[in-house]
């Protein structure tokens, strides 16, 4: 179920967020699946998952992560029910990194794609 669920959002993630930058990305771009561990708060405690596209050669590097939303006073209970608004957020990847492993303390893995920039370019259209 979790890897259907994985599968589902990388395939969203890399259709939503290549088309802007599929024409900018060079033979040294790299796309990645990060695994971010449980946090300490209820909405957090299963873990997340992003995309990474980075490119040295470009000046890419940013975390794609469909999972953000504002709090506010009844995010608890539309958490619970399953009815808070998620958009797809774009932060460099140091900002993201330093959040989720410095300041919450959470593991985060990177799992790079072994793709060519013509694959990844041909999944997206």
């Amino acid at each position: 179920m979790k890897l259907k669920i994985i599968s589902a959002l990388s395939y969203f993630l890399l259709n939503i967020a290549l088309q802007p930058v599929s024409a900018q990305l060079t033979a040294s771009s790299k796309i990645s699946l990060l695994s971010i561990g449980p946090g300490k708060d209820v909405y957090s405690a299963f873990g997340h998952s992003a995309m990474r596209i980075s490119d040295t050669a470009a000046g890419i590097d940013n975390v794609y992560n469909y999972g953000t939303f504002t709090f506010d006073n009844n995010f608890y209970i539309k958490f619970a029910k399953g009815e808070n608004d998620y958009w797809l957020s774009i932060v460099p990847f140091q900002k993201e990194y330093y959040i989720w492993a410095v300041l919450e303390n959470r593991n985060v893995i990177q799992q790079t794609l072994n793709l060519t920039v013509k694959q990844y370019i041909t999944s997206a259209a």
